[in-house]
């Protein structure tokens, strides 16, 4: 019984240290001034697209290759989507490291996607999108600054 207890004491004086976890990225305002365009979207899971099987989101919502994103630092925006072919003047704003705009600049029907990750050159965001399936999945976008 003693050969048992030696054996199980050096694992009883390991112990994984539980501290605070580190505090989230807190982003700001200025970080998003700028111009930008979608250059990744990415799906969680595979989804049936075009006779295969693909997590590229961009495949299917061609729509989004030629979105560009004109953000001002006193919060008005345009958005240029559709290939080019319609501009949204917009408001957007930065809340709890969500980038929200609104077409109308109400914010009443404002589109949502928390921010994942922000560098000089880049954000990334992950938000809920419906696929061209129709399937709902969790989509990565990527943002590079123009």
């Amino acid at each position: 019984m003693k050969h048992y207890l030696l054996l199980l004491l050096p694992f009883a004086a390991c112990s994984k240290k539980s501290g605070p976890e580190p505090a989230p990225a807190v982003y700001t305002h200025a970080q998003l001034v700028g111009e930008w365009k979608i250059t990744s979207m990415t799906t969680s899971e595979p989804y049936a697209y075009n006779g295969g099987m693909t997590t590229d989101f961009m495949e299917s919502a061609t729509r989004f290759r030629q979105n560009h994103y004109s953000l001002h630092a006193d919060s008005s925006a345009v958005i240029n989507s559709s290939g080019g072919l319609v501009d949204y003047h917009a408001r957007w704003k930065l809340v709890n490291n969500s980038f929200m705009w609104a077409p109308d600049g109400s914010y009443t029907a404002y589109w949502s996607e928390p921010i994942i990750a922000v560098t000089p050159s880049s954000f990334s965001t992950r938000a809920n999108y419906p696929l061209y399936n129709g399937q709902p999945a969790v989509v990565t976008s990527v943002y590079t600054r123009q």
